[in-house]
């Protein structure tokens, strides 16, 4: 009882990596609209797209988890909410190795993640630089 109990917990918190919470999060920036969060999150999903076509073989949940911690942290721009979020992360690694993805399969997807969150925060900076220099 106690091990359905907890893999149950792990699979909840893995699904903080998933498609649908991805969408739910650009559906709140497309709201307000924050312009900026919705270019990174936006241009961080085409990137993981363009890779998963070619390489299949990372933890997707995970990479868009990495995605989503660094865009709300920069939108939120909160030590405790980032602390708390990267504390979330950690617990995803356990649990996504802990449900059986390889060990290979789960840094694969930190490291996808990192690059296209690396790549999406260059192009949300350039794009809002753009915008402000076409409004000045």
């Amino acid at each position: 009882m106690k091990n359905s109990w907890i893999k149950t917990v792990e699979r909840d918190v893995l699904a903080l990596g998933g498609v649908v919470f991805y969408f739910l999060v650009i559906g709140r920036a497309l709201i307000e609209p924050y312009l900026l969060l919705l270019i990174q999150l936006g241009s961080a999903a085409l990137i993981l797209a363009a890779v998963y076509f070619f390489y299949k073989n990372f933890d997707t949940y995970l990479a868009r988890a990495i995605i989503l911690i660094v865009g709300t942290g920069l939108f939120y721009n909160s030590i405790a909410y980032s602390s708390f979020t990267l504390l979330i992360f950690v617990f995803m690694i356990f649990a996504s190795i802990d449900l059986g993805t390889e060990k290979k399969k789960v840094i694969a997807g930190i490291v996808v993640g990192v690059i296209a969150t690396i790549f999406a925060v260059l192009i949300g900076q350039f794009a809002e630089i753009n915008y402000a220099v076409k409004n000045y």
